[in-house]
């Protein structure tokens, strides 16, 4: 049996761009697992001087709905010590070394602006009996993508907001008797639409744990299948292959994997178009 080849990539991930699914995607093709560290807040504070905007668990989580990440986990606190007892490197992000103790990839993936260099990691990596490869990955629209520049745009953006904005208050707090109500009635038959690029059939696998959501370009003809634990992990996919062109399709692919998904996890029946039976 072929080993298994685990891939590593750690960084903050405040604030998730085009730039970092694609290092995603490029770490991915080097192995067969994609573990990726988060870094701590303390650990971001203390090495950056300001907290970050998104906290761990929030920031954990937007990686755990990524399909390319096979798993996502939080890094160290800072300057912990190492298993001989010693602080280990304390210029460098705990995340991106010690972690490497428990995690113990095959290969490590650096992004084209993080600072710590391949030999840090190598010497980290013989010091403690690990055997790896270290790849710097080449930068992916960095005078677009890049987190700072886009925190400082935003930064600007608001500032530039507030600078115009005057609150008024609700001019018709006293007359919403007057606001048109728009009562939804949509039919399943009468209004509904094929998409261009085709519709989908969701159903949920309850012996395997997945969804399975079947794409059909023409009626009755199946051409290719998503599955994933989570709605997040077809979105995903369904969204690269580019094959809703409708919104409205989109927002029913969406309420129909969220409630397969329900009743996957609470052992419940599921049938496209129906209702969940809550017993």
């Amino acid at each position: 049996m072929v080993n298994e080849v685990k891939v590593l990539v750690a960084g903050k991930f405040d604030v998730l761009h085009p730039g970092h699914l694609k290092l995603f995607e490029e770490a991915r093709k080097l192995g067969d697992k994609l573990v990726v560290v988060v870094a701590r807040d303390s650990t971001i504070e203390k090495r950056f001087g300001n907290k970050p905007i998104y906290a761990e668990k929030i920031r954990l989580k937007f990686l755990e709905g990524l399909s390319v990440v096979d798993e996502a986990v939080l890094g160290g606190a800072g300057n912990e010590m190492d298993i001989h007892g010693k602080e280990a490197f304390p210029d460098v992000e705990f995340s991106e070394l010690n972690i490497l103790l428990s995690v113990k990839p095959d290969v490590v993936c650096l992004g084209y602006d993080q600072p710590i260099s391949e030999e840090r990691v190598l010497e980290f990596a013989n010091e403690h009996g690990l055997s790896l490869k270290v790849v710097r990955l080449e930068a992916f629209g960095e005078e677009l993508f890049k987190s700072s520049k886009i925190k400082d745009c935003v930064i600007r953006g608001r500032e530039e907001v507030l600078s115009e904005f005057v609150p008024v208050g609700v001019k018709n707090k006293d007359a919403l008797d007057s606001v048109p109500v728009v009562v939804g009635d949509y039919d399943e038959i009468a209004d509904w639409e094929m998409d261009p690029k085709g519709y989908f059939l969701v159903r949920i696998d309850s012996a395997r744990g997945v969804l399975e959501a079947a794409h059909c370009s023409q009626l009755g003809v199946i051409d290719k299948i998503f599955e994933g634990k989570k709605p997040q992990d077809i979105y995903y996919e369904v969204y690269k292959a580019g094959l809703i062109s409708r919104s409205d399709h989109a927002s029913y692919l969406g309420k129909e994997l969220h409630k397969a998904f329900i009743a996957l996890k609470r052992g419940l029946k599921y049938v496209q178009d129906s209702e969940i039976e809550f017993s």
